[in-house]
């Protein structure tokens, strides 16, 4: 009779971590493996037994490589899905990240302490002696947008970095030149600072040696992942070490938006799709937000029953003629205007139902007596549609992808379900594999998602790059 361990056990003998175990059985990797209520379990006979003995060979190469402002493990992820796909380790050899509550659940997911400040010398060292003399193949890094000094190519890149966190980085790269490097940021870094931060940087790493690739790319660009989430992808390739003469195979650049739905084939019919999306979730929006949202539907039910159309951005502040538009910008004047000219027409609605929702509208902070309808005509109602709480204004979307994730708090709201979206749920939708996040409050999860990159994209980006260099 067989007897069989789980996953966290057969990862210990393995000096692998759960997650890289888990990716081996759903990949039928491991012999034999199967599961049991929901939950993979592999046959005792592994233990003991070394590398040659899972799907036959030793994985002939070691993806070696450091994961820095590591998040809750985008990066880490990605790779460990190429690696189990493709037949090779991948060994983090070093994370760090700043912040306490993502450490924990980097150290919770992945084995790995990673409390670490990467502007404190001493982290440079334990650095040094993680990576030793061995190769580094890779570092990964989502680092903070920072602007770099002007004061000119006189005093060189390296003081112009000075300072910033992207500094941190390139200190490392130019001690131990790894083969590839693979960063994450905010999609206008490009054009950050008049596009002087991109030139920084891709001088800097190009005076390392490098061929330097980049993309500004989505989850919803790559599959039907409902998700919109735009970052910008530095993809950099040694030049000497793999041998590449002149420009590199550059990734793809013009991709459209691969149609969505939160619903299956976007039918509201069979219900929100269970591959991302809890069912039977608690409803747990706030009385006064209900209430808020109430009386924005009322609004539109109310011109549409008398054949008016709803103007975005509705902003009632603005109805009267008589504010002086002298100092405000020409694009704010366009929007004032067409709301006086809306209020115009359709007065007598407006004013009957303000008067019925007088003590509510007024009790409201200024942003949510704003209202941005962007769901035309395809929508009946603000239930219809994901919803988000932001300074910008109480904005209703089609229910096609989720928006893009920050981390302040504008957690969209899934109107047919009348709640807001669940961590898990964010996870799922970024393309994490069972996230532990531990006993953390559902805000700080938010917060960390929101800084997170989608290892989905991670994982197509490494799969181009190992392309392009012809890693088996």
């Amino acid at each position: 009779m067989k007897v069989y361990i789980s996953v966290n056990e057969a990862a210990e003998k393995m000096r692998k971590t759960p997650q890289q175990v888990y990716l081996l059985c759903r990949t039928n990797k491991i012999s034999g493996a199967k599961k049991k209520n929901g939950r993979w379990i592999i046959p005792i006979e592994i233990l003991g037994i070394d590398e040659k003995q899972i799907n036959g060979t030793k994985p002939s190469k070691v993806f070696r490589y450091i994961d820095l402002f590591a998040g809750i493990g985008g990066f880490h992820q990605g790779i460990d899905r190429v690696a189990a796909k493709n037949g090779f380790q991948a060994e983090c050899v070093f994370a760090a990240d700043n912040d306490p509550a993502a450490a924990k659940v980097y150290k919770k997911n992945y084995g790995k302490d990673c409390l670490y400040d990467l502007k404190d010398e001493l982290t440079h060292y334990y650095i040094d002696k993680a990576i030793g003399e061995k190769e580094l193949t890779c570092i990964f890094g989502g680092f903070p947008c920072q602007p770099f000094s002007k004061a000119g190519n006189q005093e060189g890149f390296s003081n112009q970095m000075k300072g910033t966190l992207y500094f941190e980085i390139e200190k490392i790269v130019h001690k131990y030149h790894p083969k590839l490097i693979l960063l994450e940021n905010v999609r206008n870094l490009k054009s950050h600072d008049g596009g002087h931060t991109w030139e920084v940087i891709r001088n800097s790493l190009v005076q390392e040696g490098y061929a330097v690739d980049d993309v500004i790319i989505s989850p919803n660009n790559i599959a039907a992942i409902p998700a919109l989430r735009e970052r910008f992808f530095i993809l950099a390739y040694n030049k000497e070490k793999l041998g590449i003469e002149g420009q590199v195979k550059e990734i793809e650049k013009n991709y459209s938006m691969i149609k969505t739905s939160i619903y299956p084939w976007g039918q509201k019919e069979r219900g929100l799709n269970r591959k991302y999306f809890c069912i039977g979730a608690d409803k747990d929006i706030e009385p006064t937000n209900v209430e808020t949202l109430n009386m924005w539907d009322d609004l539109l039910h109310m011109l549409r029953d008398n054949d008016r159309t709803i103007i975005s951005p509705l902003w009632p502040h603005y109805f009267d003629k008589s504010i002086d538009l002298s100092n405000i910008p020409d694009w704010k004047v366009k929007i004032i205007e067409r709301n006086q000219e809306f209020y115009e027409k359709n007065s007598d609605i407006y004013d009957a139902w303000y008067l019925k929702h007088k003590d509510h509208f007024d009790s409201l902070c200024r942003s949510d007596q704003k209202f941005e309808w962007n769901a035309g005509d395809d929508l009946q109602s603000v239930w219809d549609g994901i919803i988000q709480f932001r300074p910008s204004g109480v904005r209703v979307k089609r229910p096609d992808f989720i928006p893009t994730l920050v981390t302040m708090n504008q957690t969209p709201i899934l109107g047919c379900a009348r709640r807001y979206l669940r961590p898990e749920e964010i996870a799922k939708i970024y393309g994490f594999n069972r996230l532990k996040f531990g006993k953390q409050s559902a805000s700080e999860c938010r917060k960390q998602l929101g800084n997170t990159v989608s290892v989905d994209v991670v994982e197509y980006l490494i799969n181009h790059m190992l392309s392009v260099v012809k890693w088996r």
